[in-house]
C-alpha cells in the first residue's frame, strides 16, 4: 500500500513539474502527448537518480576547469559557471535556467552546485556541500535580480563528489 502511495505521489510531483513550466528554456513550448510522456519519464528518472547514491553519476574530480590553476595550501580552487540544481545538472543550455525553476522545492531538494563549462564544450556539475547550498540560496537566489543566466564564482575544495564551499558570488 505504501509503495502504491509513493508511486502515485512521484507521478504527481512529475506532473506538477511539467505543468509548472520548469524547463531549460524560458519560452513556453507546446508539447505533443508523446513529448509529455517522454518528459514525465525523464523527470522520473532524474528524480530517482537524485535520490539514489551518486555511484552511477560521473565522478567529480579536481580537474573540472577551475578558473584559476593556483591552489592554496588547503587546495582551494576557484570555479566559474552557472548556479544549477542536481536534478538539472545535465542541462546543455545553463544560461536559460530560470531562478523560478531553481527555487522549486524539488530542484532545491536535489541540491545546488555549479555547472562548469569544460575546454571541450561539455559541462561538469560540482555539487555543493551543505554550507555551499545555504550560501547559494541566501546570497545568490534570494538577492539576485536576474530571472535566468545566473553565473557564479565559487571558491572551495573538491572532496570526492562534493565541492566544500568557502565563498560564492554572483557574476554580473
Amino acid at each position: 500500500m505504501l509503495n502504491r502511495i509513493f508511486f502515485i505521489s512521484a507521478i504527481f510531483v512529475v506532473l506538477v513539474l511539467i505543468t509548472a513550466g520548469c524547463s531549460s528554456h524560458s519560452s513556453v513550448k507546446e508539447n505533443s502527448p508523446a513529448d509529455d510522456n517522454h518528459n514525465m519519464a525523464a523527470m522520473k528518472d532524474k528524480s530517482d537518480a537524485a535520490k539514489q547514491d551518486d555511484s552511477s553519476a560521473a565522478k567529480v574530480d579536481s580537474t573540472a576547469a577551475p578558473t584559476s590553476n593556483t591552489k592554496s595550501a588547503n587546495n582551494e580552487q576557484v570555479f566559474e559557471g552557472w548556479l544549477m540544481d542536481k536534478m538539472s545538472s545535465d542541462n546543455k543550455e545553463p544560461e536559460k535556467k530560470t531562478k523560478e525553476c531553481l527555487l522549486m522545492s524539488q530542484m532545491e531538494e536535489s541540491g545546488y552546485g555549479v555547472l562548469v563549462k569544460q575546454a571541450d564544450n561539455t559541462f561538469k556539475f560540482l555539487k555543493f556541500d551543505e554550507t555551499g547550498h545555504k550560501l547559494a540560496k541566501e546570497n545568490i537566489l534570494n538577492k539576485t535580480t536576474k530571472t535566468e543566466n545566473i553565473k557564479i564564482t565559487v571558491k572551495g575544495v573538491v572532496e570526492g563528489e562534493v565541492l566544500k564551499v568557502s565563498s560564492i558570488a554572483e557574476i554580473n
